[in-house]
């Protein structure tokens, strides 16, 4: 069976009716090759390190996570379709749409994976998740804290296979049934399991930023940031109306 292909292996899909400057050919390649390079430093440097997502490592070096890029500043929908096809072949669970070159602010971002969530080609088998760069750090709540976690260089549409979501659900210790007597610390860590999976991840997430220090991690997500920001520069990619320019 053929592997799904490496990240760096796969193509740029271009939305032909988006403006993209005057870059072209070797240029558009240069900038997909970088477009992955960085989300590959966000997915070790942050997601991975800091143990955000249980499942990031063991995708990425199974290949069951794939790398597309859509260039074009305001991808419309033929693109996002044509972008996504043809479906990941089975083995592959994360699906990750990197663009670039969006302009669009973290609601349009919203809109976006909405709109992405009722493609019939989808035929409602993958979960539909958006990652923006432009977050703010909020540790009121482990929801509010989301946005920061999911600040990707680029702006993002993740997707996962909800096949892939109800195994590992059904893999999880669930509270016993009947009578018997179990250690207090045990039943303490089954009910936490027996909560939904968002939920007890990202309470999880929460309680690590609070214990390493948000500083730390926004250091490491600003060091990102700015090699997109040179990185684009130097590309030629215009900088988009959200980002702050020294």
């Amino acid at each position: 069976m053929r592997k799904p292909p490496a990240p760096e292996q796969e193509q740029a899909r271009h939305d032909p009716a988006a403006p993209t400057g005057d870059r072209v050919g070797g240029d558009q390649a240069e900038l997909v090759r970088q477009a992955q390079r960085l989300y590959l430093r966000y997915a070790t440097e942050i997601v991975e390190h800091y143990h955000f997502c249980p499942f990031a490592r063991a995708a990425r070096k199974l290949q069951s996570m794939q790398l597309r890029v859509l260039l074009g500043q305001a991808p419309g929908p033929a693109a996002l379709s044509a972008a996504l096809q043809p479906l990941p072949a089975a083995q592959v669970e994360v699906l990750l749409l990197l663009l670039p070159e969006y302009r669009g602010r973290p609601a349009d971002l919203r809109q976006l994976a909405a709109h992405v969530r009722e493609l019939d080609l989808l035929q409602g088998a993958w979960a539909v998740a958006d990652f923006h760069p432009l977050a703010t750090l909020d540790l009121r709540s482990s929801d509010r804290a989301v946005p920061f976690i999911r600040s990707t260089p680029d702006p993002t549409l993740q997707l996962l296979r909800y096949q892939s979501l109800h195994a590992v659900e059904q893999a999880r210790p669930r509270v016993p049934d009947g009578t018997r007597c179990i250690d207090p610390a045990e039943l303490w860590q089954v009910t936490q399991q027996a909560q939904p999976l968002r939920t007890q991840i990202a309470a999880e997430n929460l309680s690590t930023l609070r214990r390493i220090g948000a500083a730390q991690i926004q250091a490491r997500v600003q060091d990102i940031l700015e090699d997109r920001r040179q990185t684009y520069a130097r590309l030629g990619v215009a900088p988009p109306p959200w980002e702050t320019i020294p």
